[in-house]
């Protein structure tokens, strides 16, 4: 690993918050890096105890490509190698943005989630996570 933020993450549910509805139960998170490719795979159980999963890749270069559905396109940047940050975009309106970052120490890993409606108003989630032990 060479930043802070690789590896598998446990969600802390009690740290985390929505500004609509409950925060997961649990979650895991999983992101690697190798050179400038990027894979996140994130697993979560909902308050009502629904399975989700979701996983995507892309460069770390800040560039606009394709991404996933028909129209999806994303950008990913690492700033200053505890922080990685992603702009989603569908039809070329940015409908999510997402600030992921470690503590120095590569123990905490915060996620912040923006997500815009077609109306303009937006919501946001911010989840923690420790470190997995292996």
């Amino acid at each position: 690993m060479s930043y802070p933020f690789e590896g598998d993450w446990t969600l802390i549910p009690e740290l985390s918050h929505c500004d609509e509805g409950a925060p997961p139960a649990s979650g895991r998170y999983r992101i690697s890096v190798e050179g400038r490719e990027l894979t996140l795979l994130i697993d979560w159980e909902d308050a009502d105890g629904a399975a989700h999963h979701v996983a995507f890749t892309g460069l770390a270069d800040g560039a606009v490509r394709e991404a996933g559905e028909e129209g999806m396109k994303a950008s990913f940047h690492i700033k200053d190698d505890c922080q990685l940050i992603s702009h989603a975009y569908n039809s070329g309106l940015e409908v999510s943005y997402a600030h992921r970052r470690a503590s120095r120490d590569g123990t905490i890993l915060n996620v912040l989630q923006f997500h815009n409606r077609p109306d303009g108003t937006r919501s946001m989630r911010l989840q923690t996570y420790r470190r997995t032990q292996s």
